[in-house]
C-alpha cells in the first residue's frame, strides 16, 4: 500500500514506433541476471562498484555464471568504452567465486594484475574492467541490504525517492556517451512545478512535498524500466529517456503536462493542485549537441521560456509544441 494520498490518473503507454529498437544500453540492477539461479545460502558473493559510471553500486550475484561486457547480451552491462562487448565471465559454486577474461581487448586485471585462463577470487579482491574498478566481497543478506540502503542514501532524494541531482548528472553523461557512441537517439525531459514555491509558502513544506511525492510517482509510473526521473532541484524534475526520438519525447511531454495538471491531492481540508512548464530537448542526427551540458542547459532554458508565458506549457528544443489551455 502507498503512503500518498489517492488520486487516478490515466496510464501514459509511448507508441512502438516512436522507440528505436535496436542495442540495449545498460541498466541500473539491484540484482545481477545470469544463468542458473545459485542455491539459498546464507552468505553470497557481492560486487561493490567502487570506481565507473555507477560507483558505489551494490550487485548481488545470484546465479552460477554472470557475463560482464557493454553489449546488450552480456548479464551486467556497464557502458564503459574500454570495455569488450562480452569482457569477462563470473562463476559463482557455493562460496567459490572464479573470473575469466573472454578475449577482451584490454584484458581483466584482479588486484592490479593482468590475468589469463581461470583465476580464483577473494573477499576482498579487487577487480578491473576497462577504467571499471570493482570490490569483491562474501556477505550476508543482511550485509548487502545495509550497503544498498547507503547506496540508495547517495543516489535518491529522500523526499520523493526518485535519484538524485548527483546521480542523474552521472547518468546522463553516460547515456549520452553511449548515444553518441552508437547513434541512438537520447531524450530528457526537465518538469518544472509552476506553483511549488507558493504552495511552499501558503501552506508550509509539509504541502510542498505531499504534492512533490505524488507528482513523482505519476512520474515514476510513467516510464519503462530503462528510463530515469531524477529530482533535480527544489521544483524541478529531469526524466532521461533512452531510445526515444524528438517526437516520441514531446508527445510524452504534452502527456505528462495534461496528467499533472489533473492530479489533485488532499491537504488538511483543502486540496493542492499545480501546472507545470516542461521543456523537452532529444539528441540525434539532427540535434548533434556538444555534450551532456548542453542538453540540460537548452532543457532549462526551455523551461525560463515557458514559465516566463505564464507556464502549463511545453517548449521542445527552443520552439513552442503546445500552448496553454484556454481560460
Amino acid at each position: 500500500m502507498s503512503d500518498f494520498p489517492e488520486h487516478k490518473t490515466k496510464p501514459i503507454v509511448l507508441p512502438e514506433m516512436l522507440r528505436e529498437q535496436e542495442e540495449e544500453p545498460p541498466t541500473d540492477v539491484t540484482d545481477v541476471r545470469g544463468d542458473a539461479k545459485l542455491a539459498a545460502s546464507p552468505n553470497m558473493w557481492v560486487l561493490q562498484v567502487v570506481d565507473g559510471p555507477r560507483s558505489g553500486l551494490v550487485l548481488p550475484l545470484t546465479t552460477q555464471r554472470t557475463v560482464i561486457g557493454r553489449g546488450s547480451d552480456a548479464h551486467l552491462n556497464l557502458d564503459e568504452e574500454q570495455l569488450s562487448r562480452l569482457h569477462a565471465e563470473l562463476l559463482c559454486a557455493r562460496d567459490e567465486l572464479t573470473v575469466r577474461d573472454l578475449g577482451s581487448t584490454n584484458g581483466t586485471y584482479v588486484n592490479g594484475k593482468l590475468i589469463s585462463g581461470v583465476v580464483g577470487i577473494h573477499d576482498g579482491d579487487r577487480l578491473q574492467f576497462g577504467t571499471v574498478k570493482i570490490r569483491v566481497v562474501f556477505q550476508t543478506q543482511a550485509e548487502v541490504e545495509s550497503a544498498q540502503r547507503l547506496f540508495d542514501a547517495s543516489a535518491r532524494d529522500p523526499v520523493t525517492g526518485l535519484a538524485n541531482r548527483r546521480y542523474m548528472e552521472e547518468r546522463l553523461r553516460s547515456e549520452f556517451a553511449f548515444s553518441q557512441r552508437h547513434r541512438q537517439p537520447l531524450s530528457l525531459i526537465q518538469v518544472h512545478v509552476d506553483r511549488i514555491a507558493e504552495i511552499r509558502t501558503q501552506k508550509g513544506r509539509m504541502a510542498r512535498e505531499a504534492l512533490l511525492r505524488i507528482v513523482a510517482e505519476f512520474l515514476r509510473g510513467t516510464l519503462r524500466h530503462e528510463d530515469v526521473a531524477a529530482r533535480f532541484t527544489n521544483d524541478r524534475f529531469i526524466l532521461l529517456l533512452r531510445r526515444i526520438n524528438a517526437p516520441g519525447a514531446q508527445i510524452l511531454a504534452e502527456r505528462l503536462r495534461k496528467g499533472i495538471e489533473d492530479i489533485i491531492v488532499p491537504w488538511q481540508g483543502e486540496t493542492l493542485q499545480s501546472p507545470v512548464s516542461i521543456g523537452v530537448v532529444s539528441y540525434g542526427p539532427t540535434r548533434p549537441y556538444a555534450g551532456a551540458e548542453a542538453m540540460l542547459e537548452l532543457a532549462d532554458e526551455c523551461v525560463r521560456r515557458a514559465v516566463a508565458t505564464g507556464g502549463n506549457l511545453v517548449i521542445a528544443d527552443g520552439s513552442p509544441h503546445s500552448v496553454p489551455p484556454p481560460g
